[in-house]
């Protein structure tokens, strides 16, 4: 099976709700593939070797003109060894390229069979070799190492449909050549790739039934001033792979594009095996934002439980202690230690260092000490990375764990917006992405205290909402959650309409349009929990995401001309503004609640 860079120009990748589809169109896409019709056509027996064109002291030194002179048409109307797309841009050569001609492709002379090998250049510079081979061979590490000299460092991952891949890379003067493989009994063949090291930080493999299985390195995290200028054009184009049409590394949160989100399972058949610090530590989720097009934060989430699932208490001391030794490694600075003030929601321990790279505050929950109970799991491992002496509310500016906020209530009314066309809506409300988790309650929360400038997190929130990342936070236990973030966080918590009152909530719908008004006027979202599929959305609700049961939204605005409420779902991109009828949402709606600053 080939890898995706591989056959870019055979496949077109579609992004649906959970499934990244793969459409194979052969022939038809690739051009100027001809086949012979005579009855019996002559067979063609032909030998090219890559050695030609590949100096393994520097493999990507070949220009365009060189591949093509080294191989020659031969008297052939259309060249037998390679074809090239419609821009010349990429050539690709194949061991049968038609069906009566055979091409003994090789490498190393001789000693390597190759299937297929496409090679792809911006203008003149070769950018890329990409080469499936025709089986695996253990001396092709052996030859490189003797062509590339030094040890090469060894990923793996465990795919449930393929097994163990195996990555073995080697890197050096801005080069980097990574030998993929997955055994015999994975299906997979063995790939040989050679590329600009800025741009091979990943790599793309899938199975037969379409699985697709990508590494993501995120040590570019760390690049100090390359970081903070570098643009959302230079982002994505970092992370582009040729004949994608969505991007299977990340996701924009906004259609604005100033918050990106990486993670390990963006699809039902996408694993991405997101890595940080030369590829030894995991990462669950990485969110990258973004101000006047430039990157202003990083928040990693290296260990969550509603992701990672459990972690013993050793394992997750290892882990954390691995996390800070390496960034002190990279910013050569001491860090400062952060206990829990004394009156904290989460009882959490931060680790800062300040140095010109940039500043780094790491944290994790406390598993033992005083007010901290003996049954306390490990739940998240947590990094923040911002440019050098950034201490906002978000980078450690307050002792770590205490969820206050500086934000009074009278200050947010300068945040709601009204359009020619009757919309008031509450602008400056983050977007985060629950995931396929079910931390409705959770995400909702830690939007809306971003949007307070309140550092927390949903993995944070759900320890305290003690939430099962399986089964969500169920509708009956939804009001009670909150009323435990009134308990902890420096908020005043307000049910508008509780679960009890549900039964007067059709005579009282005027009371009920007026307290969401009140509350958008003044700046304050309104969470707001319902059932899901019972009352007609603008746009629809997504086929393969929630559709029904319990859930919690915030509306943030209203239309009073069109009877509608504005509100927003903690999904990603195209559900920052979404309407529904006035009329329809109170005979949905289950609780209307608000959580506003105590200043």
């Amino acid at each position: 099976c080939a890898n995706l860079s591989m056959i870019a120009a055979m496949i077109k990748v579609m992004r649906s709700p959970n499934r990244v589809r793969l459409l194979v169109g052969a022939v038809a896409l690739l051009g100027g593939w001809i086949s012979a019709q005579a009855e019996e056509p002559q067979i063609f027996r032909l030998s090219a070797s890559l050695d030609k064109v590949i100096d393994w002291h520097q493999p990507l030194n070949a220009t365009r003109q060189t591949v093509e002179e080294s191989y020659a048409s031969e008297g052939f109307k259309t060249n037998p060894y390679y074809e090239a797309n419609k821009d010349g841009r990429r050539l690709r050569f194949s061991s049968q390229p038609f069906s009566n001609v055979f091409v003994n492709l090789t490498l190393f002379e001789g000693k390597v069979a190759v299937n297929e090998a496409v090679f792809e250049f911006d203008d003149e510079v070769l950018r890329s070799i990409s080469m499936e081979l025709a089986s695996e061979d253990p001396r092709l590490s052996l030859l490189l190492k003797g062509q590339l000299g030094g040890d090469p460092s060894i990923r793996s991952l465990d795919v449930p449909s393929l097994g163990k891949i195996t990555r073995v890379l080697w890197a050096s003067d801005g080069v980097m050549v990574t030998l993929t493989g997955g055994g015999a009994s994975s299906g997979i063949k063995p790939m040989l790739r050679i590329g600009r090291q800025t741009a091979m930080d990943h790599y793309v493999m899938v199975d037969g039934s379409n699985m697709v299985c990508a590494s993501c390195d995120l040590d570019f995290l760390f690049q100090g001033a390359a970081l903070w200028q570098m643009g959302t054009e230079t982002f994505e184009k970092r992370f582009a792979e040729t004949g994608y049409d969505k991007n299977i590394y990340f996701e924009w949160l906004t259609t604005a594009k100033d918050r990106a989100r990486f993670s390990r399972k963006p699809f039902s058949n996408v694993m991405i095996d997101l890595r940080l610090f030369g590829g030894r530590i995991k990462v669950e989720e990485a969110t990258l934002d973004f101000q006047d097009g430039r990157v202003v934060r990083a928040t990693l989430s290296i260990y969550n439980r509603g992701d990672s699932g459990q972690m013993g208490k050793s394992e997750f001391e290892a882990l954390y202690k691995a996390c800070g030794q390496k960034v002190g490694q990279l910013l050569t600075v001491t860090p400062r230690q952060q206990l829990p003030g004394a009156n904290t929601a989460v009882k959490t321990v931060g680790w800062l260092w300040t140095a010109p790279a940039a500043t780094v505050l790491m944290e994790h929950n406390q598993l033992e000490g005083r007010g901290v109970p003996s049954d306390t799991q490990p739940e998240f491992v947590r990094m923040k990375i911002a440019p050098p002496g950034l201490r906002d509310w978000s980078m450690g500016a307050s002792p770590t764990g205490l969820l206050s906020t500086n934000i009074s209530k009278a200050s947010l009314q300068k945040n709601v917006k009204r359009t020619s066309d009757g919309d008031v809506v509450i602008q400056g409300v983050p977007m985060v992405d629950q995931g396929a988790k079910g931390y409705c309650v959770a995400a909702s929360c830690q939007r809306l205290f971003e949007y307070y400038q309140i550092a927390c997190d949903q993995h944070e929130l759900a320890q305290l909402f003690a939430t099962d990342a399986d089964r969500g936070t169920n509708s009956l236990a939804m009001e009670q959650s909150l009323d435990k973030v009134d308990n902890r966080f420096r908020t005043r918590f307000k049910p508008l309409l509780s679960p009890s009152q549900r039964s007067d909530r059709g005579t009282t719908f005027a009371k009920f349009v007026g307290m969401v008004k009140t509350n958008v006027d003044q700046g304050i979202p309104v969470l707001w929990t319902l059932h899901l599929g019972r009352a007609k959305e603008d746009p629809p609700l997504p086929s393969g995401g929630q559709i029904a049961g319990g859930h919690m939204r915030m509306i943030i605005g209203y239309n009073e001309a069109k009877g509608q409420f504005i509100f927003t779902d903690s999904w990603g991109a195209g559900h920052e503004l979404k309407r529904m009828a006035q009329s329809d949402a109170a005979q949905v709606t289950d609780g209307l609640y608000v959580m506003t600053p105590r200043s």
